[in-house]
């Protein structure tokens, strides 16, 4: 049985990739989840799933793209696996007639990773030098505003806020008590497309700092940062937006934790590898991402 949270690629044929706005991958794969919401879940901002751009991969011919959906209920799993079936049959994207075909294990939904609630919960303390690379454009919303610079206060509040939805009852600090700051970042501004207007957002890497000397801070923070690879970090995170992942110096942490499950040991080239995506609206490709900066030491060095 796959744990859930769960992370999940699907390989699509498509015609025209580029002709693929994300309304239409929203529309298609919203239909397999939403149906059996509540209705205020329904109508609410936020849901428990995220779909990523369309990912063009370099070991299939033109007109083979992959998405990743991210699950954050047991009960989306099942929906997932007959929507893909459902689609191995044909369906459409916009205009763009679409289908589910199998990777190399035959399988039409592939999880990349998973891991239980209670597994996420142990998970390791963040190190007080972390970075989060924005894998596809980024913001965040106040009204109808889009905050495009991801605060320490804006990231680690939508992670916690996924907990409070979907995850088992926890008890938080305050965010500010914490004390994280942006130590450096390489980012670029974007303006994708949504529902016809543009979004400004943002791509690229931030390191960031936590100044605070309590382990138990350093303890939730790390919690939070685990459930990232299947929630993504801030709006239209179900229109390809706030794709991200964690960094430290020891590297990129792609699932929840060193001790987290791996439900697929194949991974074949391309698969699951999220540096690829395009930007939301303007069709598969490479997003504009800033160079990399050294996450730096993870020993804990107290507040300057």
């Amino acid at each position: 049985m796959i744990a859930v949270p769960s992370r999940w690629s699907l390989l699509l044929r498509v015609r025209d990739a580029h002709a693929v706005r994300p309304e239409h991958v929203y529309g298609l794969v919203s239909r397999w989840f939403e149906g059996d919401l509540d209705t205020e879940t329904h109508h609410g901002p936020r849901k428990p799933y995220t779909i990523s751009p369309l990912r063009p991969l370099a070991d299939h011919p033109p007109g083979f793209v992959a998405v990743d959906i991210g699950l954050l209920l047991d009960d989306l799993v099942g929906q997932l696996l007959d929507g893909a079936s459902e689609l191995s049959g044909g369906g459409r994207l916009g205009n763009q007639p679409v289908r589910c075909v199998p990777w190399d294990d035959g399988r039409l939904a592939r999880p990349e990773c998973g891991a239980a609630w209670e597994m996420l919960a142990a998970a390791p303390d963040a190190p007080q030098r972390f970075g989060v690379e924005l894998l596809s454009p980024t913001t965040f919303r106040s009204g109808r505003l889009c905050l495009p610079f991801p605060t320490p206060g804006l990231v680690l509040g939508h992670l916690r806020q996924q907990w409070i939805l979907w995850g088992p009852p926890v008890e938080d600090p305050a965010i500010d008590d914490c004390q994280v700051e942006v130590t450096d970042h390489r980012l670029a501004c974007v303006h994708p497309t949504l529902r016809g207007r543009p979004v400004t957002a943002t791509t690229g890497l931030l390191e960031y700092r936590v100044r605070s000397v309590d382990g138990g801070h350093r303890t939730t923070i790390g919690r939070w940062l685990a459930v990232l690879p299947y929630a993504g970090i801030g709006a239209e995170t179900r229109m390809g937006l706030g794709q991200a992942r964690v960094v430290t110096s020891a590297g990129v942490v792609t699932s929840a934790g060193a001790d987290h499950r791996r439900v697929s040991d194949h991974r074949g080239p391309g698969a699951g590898d999220p540096d690829r995506y395009g930007s939301p609206g303007s069709g598969p490709g490479r997003s504009r991402r800033g160079r990399r900066p050294d996450p730096g030491p993870d020993r804990d060095q107290g507040p300057e």
